[in-house]
């Protein structure tokens, strides 16, 4: 399931857009958890990395829509943009932010589905850069080249970060995780720890020091 994004101040478009996002998920069987934002601000403000898709209008009240992408872009490289507007003089200024495309409004189910597949196809490209799990808040997404190391405990993974945060996936087995982070340049030193080499900076009898921990 993808985590998608719909950033739109007008009932109306949000509706016919909805509609779209419902019928290419019938068609082709690809699954959105879909939240909606009204207007570039909100969105901004509540953005945390882990959308895979972002459909947004451009000119909405408070913060328009490339004003939003360009900020997000600062926060999220890998994030896939989809623009959606009445106005066609926005469109190249689209490509600044690196979006897959650019609709104009009334979007048809044809253009949306291209984009969508385009949007996916990157997605898919990047998904070994990734690791998805269910943690307290919902569906996470982390990169993999910031996690430090995964320690288990109690039958649950805890993914400690290069900014020293902490993420935790319930009902989780170290195993599960060993051969996709093996082939990422991670090793397994014990049956608690699997470690990213890249943040070993000392190695002592009988301990390892992986980002000053």
């Amino acid at each position: 399931m993808y985590k998608l994004a719909l950033v739109e101040d007008s009932k109306e478009d949000s509706k016919s857009i909805m509609q779209k996002l419902s019928r290419y998920q019938k068609d082709t069987r690809i699954s959105f958890s879909i939240t909606s934002f009204e207007d570039g601000l909100k969105f901004y403000n509540n953005y945390e990395p882990g959308f895979d898709i972002i459909v947004s209008d451009i000119e909405m009240p408070y913060m328009n829509g490339l004003d939003a992408a360009t900020k997000i872009r600062e926060l999220d490289k890998r994030v896939q943009i989809i623009f959606a507007s009445k106005a066609s003089q926005y469109a190249v200024k689209g490509y600044e932010v690196d979006a897959v495309g650019y609709a104009l409004k009334p979007v048809t189910q044809f253009m949306m589905n291209e984009l969508l597949n385009k949007a996916i196809k990157k997605l898919c490209l990047n998904a070994d850069e990734y690791v998805l799990f269910n943690d307290e808040n919902g569906l996470r997404k982390i990169l993999i080249p910031s996690i430090t190391f995964v320690e288990v405990r109690n039958h649950d993974l805890f993914y400690h970060m290069e900014d020293n945060s902490i993420y935790r996936s319930k009902r989780s087995s170290l195993s599960s995780m060993e051969e996709k982070l093996n082939l990422k340049g991670f090793s397994k030193c014990n049956n608690c720890y699997l470690i990213n080499l890249k943040f070993v900076t000392m190695i002592k009898k009988d301990s390892i020091i992986v980002n000053n921990q």
